[in-house]
This record gives structure tokens, C-alpha cells and sequence, in this order.
């Protein structure tokens, strides 16, 4: 026997001293209870029945297989966010390697762990496979046999129960995407096991830091249930299906179909009403996935014995799922719109149009057309009948109906900015214009690595444009020379001519000072429009010693286009920390 007493959680000398002669912190326990534990952990605090457990419970190495993962040796080369590169060359759903033609899909997705989340979700990174597994490869014999086999994940970091996540076939791994392989009765069964109270209760007693790596998987007591199995498993299944669908909602997916404000019978409908909707599915999802892991918690607690121990209640905290969000949604909204007028999605087809490779006109609906060049100017007033905010509100009329515009531009308005007395054509204008609007949402979304570029001509917006990156050719920076800046170049010249001829016949001091301050305003983007002119002269003549690649990824090729002519190019694009 032994007494032991926890002081592990009081940091103050006194007041560990004091604590050192309460009752409740002392625990008598048999140490040869802890020989059944792995490691033989002095866990000094657990019950019998957790002891029991450790004594009937089989090893999980009976039923799987896990491996630490791929070692790449230079991420920096190999790894990317699958949305930088020409999507027809990742391979998508190939069960095995051997079926993959590297020569023409060499970018294959991979598991490196990520955030917190459960079921099914952060499928955000390839690597580039293109000259085999190198030195990439590392662990047991038979390790690459399991090269793109469905299996189960969990999240290195955990949080207050462990976030494991179903990978389907198609998916290779690194150390922090380490997971078990397996039947798949097993592993689902698995998966919902160690997403579970139980789980996390043990791998406390196996763990003193709060990191999950495959020495505390393997550690895991399994007791596999084959009364209650095929209940559990539907369960773990309704979860991932769930889990899924969530994830598919969101342009962060490569499965993403069509955004979820938008429905087969959106004309004529009100965006407010879709959110409404979108929100009620959201909400009872959410609740639907938390019944279910309470219900696992129930269903593990009741095998393990631990009746006692455990409470199978679980926290909203503890569901990774999103619930609706007005303000992302209309911004993922705006972002998918903007898609539609790059050409990288369309009202015609579901998913992903054009993502590189060969442009097919054929597959844009008529009555929504992508943008001629992947260019689109944005500017504080409206000087042209076609610009990025004309087109964003074109497609709102197209989708939902002409009826309903300016409701919905009104509702899409107050998301953006509450309470605000402008325009809503002017709100959204803004939003769009604004480095700190559209951009910066766009940054953070695609995780630094934006795929619509903006080019600027410095802090007075003199010139303004959205570049999609895939459709990015040598003439594009002689294009939006031509017929971009030069045009509104001569647009500022005629306002300017009208804000002098105002200026002078002002009949009142407000009226004569807001055409002064508006005339210097266009003076400062002017000197900024002629500034960038010439640097895009520089660029343009130089492009030649410009390599664009998309499998060289943004962060490359970013570097590459603000040094086209060295110096000179420097602010060609807004800066961003890549």
C-alpha cells in the first residue's frame, strides 16, 4: 500500500504546505494495482474500477495498425494548401498508390494534424509525390502498404476529450497526422472510443501533457463491445456524415459544391430568409452530433464499468461543428460571388470550375458570365458600369431576383457593418475596396496563402484590382495597364475637371468645401495612378525573366511577381505576410 498526496495543481509554497494535511487530497491506493497499467504509471488518484479495466481490457494493437507518419524532409518544397497549385493534377479518392499516373497527378492529399476538430474535416494539405517516397518514408515493415487506405486521426493537441477524425481512402500522413489502420467496423468503433470521456480519462493517466501521439493510442485498454458494436458504429458514422457535410459548406473544402445561402430555388427568395433557414439546419446538426456523443459517452462508460466515474453530458464547447454566423456567411457569400466572376466556380455546374488547366467558356451559365481576363478593378466610386462591385450586385440580382435586390443588398449591408447610414451598394463597395475588407478575409480564410491577388497603388486607393491567380498569363499586367489603369486614369482627369467647375459654382460654403476636399483626394490618386503606371511599365517589359508556376504555390510565386524587375516592382501587390 502507499499514500500518496496530490499537490500537483497548487504552485504558492504556504499554501502547498497548508494543503499538504487536507484529507481530500490524500489517496491510499495498492500498488500493485499500477502493474496492469502500461508503463506501470504510479497513477495514484484512480479507482478500482479503473484498475479493473487495465486487469480484462485487450490491447488495441489487436485490432490495428498505426504508424508515426512521413517525414518529408523540406516542407517548404513538397507541402501546399491544395487550393495553390492546378487542381487537375492532385490525385482525389485513388485507394492505391500503385493506381495513382504520377506524371499527371503527383499532388496528393495529406493528413498533418491541424486544429481541434472531430469526425471528419481539415483536409487542407498535398504533397508532392511526384519523384516517389525518397526519404519520406520511415517506421515499421510494411509501412507504405498502407499508402492511401482509409483510416482514423486525432488531433495532436487535445483539449478536454481527444479529437479524432475519419480519413477516407486517398490520404497520406505525416507524424502529427499519425493514425490507426484497420477493419473499418474497428476503427470507426475506435474512433468513437477515443472520442469519448472514457478515452480521455485514460489517456490522462497515461499522459502528464495534454499531446496525443500513437505511444498513448497504443496504451489505450480496449474492450470492443460486439453486442452494442453496430450502435456505436452507426453512431460514429451519423457523426462523420454530419461532420462532413459541415466541412463541404465552405470553399476551404475541395468537395465544395455550392454555397449553402444559395438553393435550387434562390430566385426570387430573400438572403435573410436563406440564413434563417441555413441557421435552423446548423443548429439542429449541432444538436443532433451532441446527442450522439453523449449517447457514445453513455455507451462506453456502461462497457468500461465506470458508471461512477463519469458523466456522459458533453458541453457545446466540446462540438467542433459551426453554428451559423451571419456576419462569415454573407463574407463567404460575397467570396464565393467573386468566384463566380473569376471563373473559379459557376452557376451552371456544382464544385470547382477552373482551378488552372484549359478554360471551357461552355460550362459558365449566360446569364452570369466569368470576367474576360481574371482582373477585376475595385474603386471607391463607381466611375464604370462594370467593376468588381457592379458585378458582386449583378450576381445577388441573377441568383435571387430583381424583386428582392435591394432588400437583400440592405440585409448583406448590415452584416457587413451594423447600424451604418451609408448606401448599402455603398457598404459593399467599401467592404470590397478596402484592403482590411475583402482581402484580408480572403487572406485569412485561404490560411495566408490568397489565391485573389490585389494590387495596389499604395494607402490612397488610386488603383485598385482583384487578380485570380490561375488565371494569371504574360499579358494580364498589360492588360490591366491598358485597359484597366489607363481607364481610370481618364476617369479621375473628368472628375477632377467636375470638381474644379463645382468648386467655383458653389453657392454655399459646405457645397464649395466638400469639392475641395474631394479634388484633393483625386490629386493624391492621381500622383499614385502615374506612379504605378510606371511601375507596371517596369514590370510588364521585364516579364519574360518571370517564371509563373502554380506548383511552386503563393508564397513562390507571390515573392517572384514583387520582384519581376527587382526594386522597382517592390508594391506591385499588397503586402502580406506569406
Amino acid at each position: 500500500m502507499g499514500i500518496y498526496i496530490n499537490l500537483a495543481d497548487i504552485k504558492n509554497p504556504s499554501e502547498k504546505e497548508n494543503a499538504f494535511f487536507n484529507e481530500d487530497r490524500k489517496y491510499i491506493s495498492d500498488d500493485r494495482g499500477f502493474v496492469n497499467i502500461p508503463g506501470t504509471s504510479y497513477a495514484y488518484w484512480i479507482s478500482n474500477d479503473i484498475i479493473k479495466v487495465y486487469e480484462k481490457a485487450e490491447k488495441i494493437t489487436n485490432y490495428i495498425e498505426t504508424f508515426q507518419g512521413i517525414i518529408s524532409g523540406n516542407n517548404e518544397v513538397l507541402l501546399r494548401f491544395w487550393h495553390e497549385i492546378e487542381f487537375h493534377h492532385m490525385v482525389n479518392g485513388t485507394g492505391k498508390i500503385e493506381d495513382v499516373d504520377i506524371k499527371k497527378t503527383y499532388w496528393i492529399p495529406y493528413n498533418k494534424g491541424g486544429a481541434f476538430r472531430k469526425w471528419y474535416g481539415l483536409h487542407d494539405y498535398i504533397i508532392n509525390w511526384e519523384n516517389g517516397p525518397d526519404d519520406k518514408t520511415r517506421g515499421k515493415k510494411g509501412f507504405s502498404n498502407y499508402y492511401l487506405n482509409e483510416y482514423v486521426a486525432w488531433s495532436y493537441t487535445v483539449s478536454d476529450s481527444i479529437a479524432a477524425r475519419y480519413y477516407p481512402q486517398g490520404f497520406l500522413w505525416d507524424v502529427r497526422g499519425s493514425g490507426i489502420f484497420g477493419k473499418k467496423e474497428d476503427i470507426l468503433y475506435l474512433q468513437g472510443f477515443m472520442c469519448s470521456k472514457v478515452a480521455y480519462t485514460f489517456f490522462k493517466i497515461d499522459s502528464s501533457v495534454m499531446s496525443c501521439q500513437v505511444e498513448n493510442v497504443i496504451n489505450f485498454p480496449v474492450i470492443m463491445d460486439s453486442v452494442n458494436k453496430k450502435f456505436i458504429t452507426d453512431l460514429v458514422t451519423c457523426n462523420i456524415d454530419e461532420s462532413k457535410n459541415e466541412w463541404d459548406e465552405f470553399e476551404e473544402s475541395w468537395e465544395f459544391k455550392n454555397h449553402p445561402l444559395i438553393g435550387e430555388n434562390s430566385m426570387g427568395t430573400l438572403i435573410k430568409d436563406k440564413f434563417e433557414q441555413y441557421k435552423e439546419h446548423c443548429d439542429e446538426r449541432f444538436e443532433r452530433v451532441r446527442n450522439n456523443e453523449i449517447e457514445l459517452n453513455k455507451q462506453f462508460i456502461a462497457i468500461y464499468g465506470l458508471e461512477a466515474e463519469l458523466d456522459p453530458n458533453v458541453d457545446d464547447s466540446q462540438i467542433t461543428l459551426r453554428r451559423a454566423e451571419l456576419e462569415r456567411e454573407i463574407k463567404s457569400l460575397i467570396s464565393y460571388a467573386v468566384g463566380c466572376i473569376m471563373g473559379r466556380y459557376s452557376l451552371k455546374e456544382d464544385g470547382l470550375i477552373y482551378a488552372g488547366g484549359i478554360w471551357d467558356a461552355s460550362r459558365y451559365s449566360d446569364e452570369f458570365r466569368p470576367c474576360d481576363y481574371g482582373v477585376m478593378l475595385i474603386t471607391e466610386d463607381q466611375y464604370f458600369e462594370e467593376d468588381l462591385c457592379t458585378r458582386v450586385i449583378d450576381f445577388i440580382e441573377v441568383v435571387y431576383g430583381k424583386d428582392t435586390l435591394n432588400e437583400n443588398l440592405n440585409f448583406i449591408a448590415q452584416a457587413l457593418k451594423p447600424g451604418s447610414k451609408e448606401s448599402a451598394r455603398q457598404v459593399l463597395r467599401n467592404y470590397l475596396y478596402d484592403e482590411k475588407g475583402f482581402f484580408d478575409n480572403h487572406y485569412q480564410v485561404y490560411q495566408h496563402r490568397p489565391i485573389y491577388w490585389m494590387m495596389s497603388s499604395g494607402k490612397n486607393g488610386g488603383f485598385r484590382a482583384i487578380v485570380y491567380m490561375h488565371r494569371y498569363d504574360q499579358n494580364t499586367l498589360s492588360i490591366i495597364r491598358s485597359d484597366f489603369l489607363h481607364e481610370l486614369r481618364y476617369k479621375y482627369e473628368a472628375d477632377q475637371s467636375l470638381q474644379h467647375k463645382k468648386e467655383v459654382e458653389a453657392t454655399t460654403t459646405a457645397d464649395r468645401n466638400d469639392a475641395k476636399k474631394k479634388i484633393a483626394a483625386l490629386d493624391k490618386k492621381m500622383v499614385e495612378v502615374n506612379q504605378y503606371d510606371d511601375l507596371i511599365n517596369h514590370a510588364a517589359g521585364n516579364i519574360t525573366a518571370f517564371t509563373f508556376d502554380l506548383d511552386d504555390g503563393v508564397k513562390t510565386n507571390y515573392s517572384k511577381f514583387l520582384n519581376i524587375d527587382g526594386v522597382k516592382t517592390q508594391n506591385l501587390l499588397v503586402p502580406i505576410k506569406l
